[in-house]
């Protein structure tokens, strides 16, 4: 079963705080993370914080970069 959660942010709110105390739940009763990144977005402090709440998860953890057809194309091998 997947479960969806809301999108780990620093909670600057009383609705950020209750949505970061739904992921905090969430990942109790977890088998592994699913991390899904933006690829295409570059946002040094925010993929920091992901890491760091990954790094805590004690089961396994896969990382899916999700938007790559929007990075500039590279030829590698000519």
């Amino acid at each position: 079963m997947f479960v969806d959660t809301p999108g780990l942010h620093e909670a600057d709110s009383a609705l950020g705080r209750q949505m970061m105390h739904e992921v905090a739940a969430a990942v109790e009763g977890i088998d592994v993370l699913l991390l899904m990144v933006d690829a295409s977005r570059t946002i040094p402090h925010s993929d920091e914080f992901l890491i760091q709440r990954a790094t805590r998860f004690g089961g396994k953890t896969v990382l899916a970069l999700n938007k790559v057809d929007k990075l500039p194309s590279r030829s590698c091998c000519r």
